[in-house]
């Protein structure tokens, strides 16, 4: 788990680095949250390409992507109200985003790892299977 954590924080990093200086790019525009949403719908397309092949070597599919993105839409709601009571309590929108990140990155963390690496482990235990039992005939 510490290799996958680190891994985790590494492609996640650079995934959620590039969202956040999206966001603030897009605050030039457009205010907070729909600068969040923009910044997070495409971070979330990303972070599944990249979480399901570097992280969690889990196969890229429709099923998968379902729950991932079910996953991150939750995370999306959970990490605007964070936004919004930021914002709430007067922080400037970019203190606000980094306080949100904090928050809900490790969240993040542990039901990304929860989804996507139990399919790859119960993938590789069925592939096991398979050649014990080949190997057995």
């Amino acid at each position: 788990m510490k290799r996958q954590g680190l891994r985790y924080l590494i492609v996640g990093g650079a995934n959620t680095l590039g969202s956040y200086l999206l966001y603030c790019l897009l605050l030039l525009w457009i205010g907070p949250q729909p600068a969040w949403l923009t910044s997070y719908a495409i971070s979330m397309l990303a972070g599944y390409v990249a979480h399901s092949r570097l992280v969690f070597d889990a196969q890229l599919g429709a099923r998968p992507a379902l729950g991932y993105i079910g996953l991150q839409f939750l995370m999306y709601f959970l990490s605007s109200g964070v936004l919004a009571v930021g914002l709430h309590y007067r922080l400037d929108p970019r203190i606000a985003a980094a306080v949100t990140i904090a928050i809900t990155v490790p969240i993040s963390f542990l039901l990304s790892r929860w989804l996507l690496a139990a399919r790859a482990s119960s993938r590789t235990a069925s592939t096991e299977a398979d050649k014990t039992n080949l190997e057995m005939k």
